[in-house]
C-alpha cells in the first residue's frame, strides 16, 4: 500500500481545493468525514477517495464501496491528514468531488413543490444546516441568492452531514432576477 505524504503534489493540490477560487478553477470540492464521503459516493459525485493509512481498517465499508464503484482510493500519513482536514479531530476519510451547482432554470423547469431561498446567507455553518433542513423537510431544491457563501465551503459540507450531495444547490447572484424567476415559475 502506497501512502501519500504532505508532501505529495495530489496532496498539495487537493488541500488547495479550501480556496473558493481553486475549487471553481478545478470543478471539485473536498469534502471529509465518512457521512459526507459515503453520500459523495452514493450521489456519484466522487472522483477519489482518501482515507488515513492507520484508519483503513475503520473505514473498510466505505473504501469497500469505493472500490466496487471504480473510485480510486489512496492513502494518506498522518501529516497528510492534518494538511487536508478542515476538523479539530480529523475524521481521516475524504473524498474529492465533482462540484454540485444547479441551474435555476432546470430546477424550476422540474416543476419543485418546495424550495428553501436563503438571501446572502454568509455563514458557512448556517447555509449547512438550511440545506440539511430543506433535505429533512423533502425540498426539491436550496437556492442561495446573492452575495451567498460557497455551499463547498468546508463548513458548510460538514454541516449538512452529507445533505449537499441529495438535493439539487443552486446559486444565483442576482436577488432580483432569481426572485422573479421563482415568482414566474
Amino acid at each position: 500500500m502506497d501512502v501519500l505524504s504532505e508532501r505529495s503534489s495530489r496532496v498539495v493540490s487537493y488541500a488547495k481545493l479550501h480556496r473558493s477560487s481553486v475549487r471553481r478553477n478545478e470543478g471539485r470540492f473536498l469534502v471529509e468525514g465518512a457521512n459526507s464521503v459515503t453520500a459523495a459516493l452514493d450521489s456519484g459525485r466522487a472522483v477519489v477517495v482518501l482515507v488515513r493509512a492507520d484508519d483503513a481498517e475503520r473505514h473498510q465499508d466505505v473504501v469497500a464501496e469505493a472500490a466496487s464503484r471504480g473510485v480510486d482510493v489512496l492513502y494518506l500519513s498522518d501529516k497528510a491528514v492534518t494538511k487536508l482536514s478542515e476538523a479539530t479531530t480529523p475524521p481521516g476519510i475524504f473524498a474529492v468531488c465533482d462540484l454540485l451547482d444547479a441551474d435555476l432554470v432546470e430546477v424550476l423547469a422540474a416543476k419543485p413543490r418546495l424550495l428553501a431561498v436563503a438571501v446572502e446567507a454568509r455563514e458557512p455553518g448556517n447555509v449547512g444546516t438550511i440545506i440539511r433542513c430543506a433535505d429533512a423537510m423533502g425540498a426539491d431544491a436550496v437556492v442561495l441568492l446573492g452575495d451567498s457563501v460557497d455551499p463547498h465551503n468546508g463548513k458548510c459540507v460538514r454541516s449538512s452531514a452529507g445533505s449537499v450531495f441529495h438535493l439539487p444547490i443552486v446559486r444565483e447572484r442576482s436577488i432580483t432576477d432569481g426572485l422573479n424567476r421563482i415568482r414566474a415559475a
